[in-house]
């Protein structure tokens, strides 16, 4: 799971390679945290592997902006998510700062 991949242009496929060189599992979701590009642009690198997810006010934003950099969020959550794999569980909560970024249009 990468979270927030911060990752434009040519640092995407570093940050890749650098989880690789520590473990051989795959990327299987990429969580967007906001709708920032500076924060979710490159997330395509991942795409062989993994689903996008992200809070619902964010998805009109990332749609919008339309850049192949930056899959669609096919994981779509309100308030919370419970995501697992591999035996654990990890949850997801909006935060009141990112709700603050991400007001419904």
């Amino acid at each position: 799971m990468a979270h927030k991949t911060h990752s434009s242009g040519p640092r995407a496929p570093l940050l890749k390679a650098a989880i690789a060189s520590v473990t051989d599992q795959p990327v299987r979701y990429v969580v967007y945290g906001h709708d920032h590009a500076d924060h979710i642009s490159g997330g395509a690198v991942f795409a062989d592997t993994a689903q996008f997810v992200s809070q619902q006010n964010a998805v009109p934003k990332i749609v919008a902006r339309g850049d192949e950099s930056t899959p669609i969020p096919t994981v779509i959550f309100d308030e919370s998510l419970t995501l697992e794999l591999g035996g654990k569980q990890v949850d997801r909560s909006i935060g009141w700062s990112e709700f603050a970024r991400c007001p419904p249009l």
